[in-house]
């Protein structure tokens, strides 16, 4: 059964997007990209992340049509 994230830890972005962490924690010191913090947790939520990716906002990584990350316990 495949579950739908709605958020992800920022120690997660590298091994689902291929992206290096320090660029994604350059991205949050420079609020590119929304994060929540629970305890000491950085979340994303997943709109966010996908909202950055597709480049809506003008700062994202590439446009592109069609954008699907799946955790890797989905493979």
């Amino acid at each position: 059964m495949a579950i739908n994230r709605i958020c992800w830890r920022l120690t997660e972005l590298p091994e689902v997007t291929g992206l290096s962490l320090p660029y994604w924690r350059k991205m949050t010191a420079e609020n590119k990209l929304p994060v929540r913090r629970i305890g000491r947790s950085v979340i994303i939520l997943h709109e966010d992340l996908m909202r950055f990716l597709a480049g809506s906002d003008g700062v994202g990584v590439a446009e592109t049509d069609a954008i699907e990350i799946t955790s890797a316990d989905d493979a």
